[in-house]
């Protein structure tokens, strides 16, 4: 998580870092195209989504349908850049199916989604972390792009963190939980 109002991006192997933008608020998440490494999402904590087709040159709102500011997690489709899942503190997870020009509600997730994750290798498989409160979360996982869900972990934890293996997604996709400590 990057609680500063800019992003970082390296180059050269991560020997050059270069300051490509300001976001008028913390960055909570970010998303590359694996495709076309010039385009770029972040998920800020009162701004919401942002999008660079430039390397991060320039950035404008894609906020369209959202009804939260708040987007703490952001994950894109196997199926390529136009397919992104944001997961959001209190309007759960939403989905664009155009590369952030419209959002639309996935009604089957509410609460908080501090993390999403996408299969690298299969269009329409994503794993979120959802709580509704810090002593009640689980893990979901979703083979119709979010349509439906189906809890995979629960958990008297906060999932805060899912990792996919590129190599093998369901063997090793869960890889951190942070506890509550009320």
């Amino acid at each position: 998580m990057l609680l500063s109002p800019f992003a970082l991006l390296a180059q050269q192997n991560g020997v050059a870092w270069n300051n490509i933008g300001p976001s008028p608020a913390a960055i909570e998440a970010f998303a590359v195209d694996r495709h076309d490494s010039r385009t770029l999402f972040m998920g800020t904590i009162a701004g919401g989504v942002r999008k660079s087709v430039d390397g991060g040159a320039t950035w404008s709102d894609a906020n369209s349908g959202l009804t939260t500011p708040i987007v703490q997690a952001l994950a894109i489709d196997a199926s390529g850049p136009q397919t992104l899942y944001a997961g959001t503190v209190g309007g759960g997870i939403f989905r664009t199916d155009d590369g952030g020009a419209t959002w639309k509600n996935l009604p089957a997730v509410s609460g908080a989604v501090p993390s999403i994750a996408a299969d690298p290798k299969r269009p329409g498989v994503v794993y979120a972390g959802v709580f509704s409160n810090l002593a009640n979360g689980s893990i979901r996982k979703s083979t119709y792009a979010g349509v439906t869900w189906t809890t995979v972990f629960p958990s008297t934890a906060s999932i805060f963190n899912i990792t996919i293996d590129p190599e093998n997604a369901d063997a090793s996709t869960f890889k951190s939980l942070r506890r509550s400590h009320l």
